[in-house]
């Protein structure tokens, strides 16, 4: 977004990270000026989310709890003559004053209250109690945020119906889909490094995990069964023990963070998502498609995508038929199609400039039902 609308528009960022991240070339470049904020210490995170839970405020809101930041969003709006505020995601909406004078955009992407009910089944037993109390307080503060925002905007419109129908919003709920880039020319089948699969992801995130261990326990061993010489590289941030453990099984490469996904995945043959829930967008399979990576993946993974299966990329419901089509690709047959078409969807669907120019028009329709309302 930034890229695309910073030579438009004046533009302030508030955000959390560091004053390197602040000053990172590219922010520079898009932003009038970067306010970073650093991540609260972890006992300030017990302690806020210690404090969350006797006032009844979600644990995961609490987990960003920021005065630093707060303070530095007031200042911002005390200081500037702004036309319209966007907030990006839930965890953000805290540090916004109690009433804010211009319009504000909500950039939701998905509920976190869908998705944590959604992906409960992946966590420790743990995990799984704190996730179902909070819940009910995550979605007493999506309401108190589809209340106070003039637009409200999703990644998909499964999880846009679902939170206007709860919330009564409907008139103010937009979709725009997640964009990546596609813009570089994919290297061909016989460029690509023969019979390699890769997984990628943020490799700490619940559904993550349980995707590999679908994946690398029930998957993967079929596919050798019947390509010997097939290999699944692991790529993404974050990889836990858990994670770890699957490289020491024959064929699987535990890579962990890179510079460069696309990369990888550009040497790739077949991209495999084994994520279930159905939350959200999976990036993780727009950025194999935009790479020209034919992809396999489940019906949670085409979730918001919407990609035509057997002509944009391949779902399969159960391990046989997940293994069989990757080991067709892995041969060639209708790779190239494939990897035609997904690229296509990509470019015609998910392109940056598609994405940012739909959120500036939503903000400058904002702008104008404010200002009708003033008059």
């Amino acid at each position: 977004y930034l890229a695309h609308l910073g030579p438009r528009h004046s533009i302030d960022l508030a955000c959390v990270g560091t004053t390197e991240d602040a000053a990172h070339p590219d922010l520079q470049r898009w932003c009038r000026q970067v306010v970073a904020s650093p991540r609260p210490r972890r006992a300030a995170v017990r302690a806020a989310q210690l404090f969350g839970l006797l006032t009844g405020r979600p644990l995961r809101i609490s987990a960003h709890t920021s005065g630093r930041m707060r303070a530095a969003v007031a200042q911002l709006l005390k200081s500037g003559a702004y036309d319209a505020v966007v907030v990006h995601l839930c965890e953000a909406v805290q540090f916004l004053p109690p009433s804010i004078d211009v319009p504000g955009i909500f950039d939701i992407e998905d509920p976190p209250s869908e998705g944590a009910s959604r992906t409960v089944a992946a966590l420790s037993r743990g995990a799984r109690l704190a996730t179902w109390c909070d819940v009910p307080l995550l979605r007493r503060y999506e309401r108190k945020c589809a209340a106070r925002f003039d637009r409200l905007v999703f990644v998909n419109t499964h999880d846009a119906a679902t939170f206007a129908r709860r919330y009564g919003c409907a008139e103010r709920v937009v979709t725009i889909a997640h964009a990546v880039d596609a813009s570089e020319p994919p290297p061909g089948y016989q460029e690509r490094v023969p019979g390699r699969l890769i997984a990628t992801g943020n490799m700490a995130h619940p559904p993550n995990i349980a995707a590999l261990d679908y994946l690398c326990g029930e998957v993967f061993p079929r596919i050798r069964a019947a390509a010997p010489t097939a290999t699944l590289r692991i790529v993404g941030a974050h990889a836990t023990e858990r994670v770890r453990l699957w490289g020491a099984q024959p064929g699987i490469t535990v890579v962990g963070e890179v510079d460069d996904i696309r990369k990888e995945l550009k040497e790739a043959c077949v991209a495999l998502c084994g994520v279930a829930p159905l939350v959200g967008i999976q990036t993780k399979v727009l950025e194999a498609m935009a790479c020209g990576t034919p992809v396999v993946t489940t019906p949670g993974g085409n979730g918001g995508i919407d990609a035509v299966d057997g002509r944009e990329l391949h779902v399969a419901a159960n391990a046989d038929l997940f293994a069989a089509k990757a080991v067709a690709l892995l041969r060639g047959d209708g790779w190239k199609q494939l990897s035609s078409a997904g690229r296509d969807l990509v470019l015609n669907r998910f392109a940056p400039a598609h994405a940012s120019a739909e959120l500036e028009r939503l903000i400058e329709d904002a702008i104008r039902a404010a200002g009708s309302r003033r008059r």
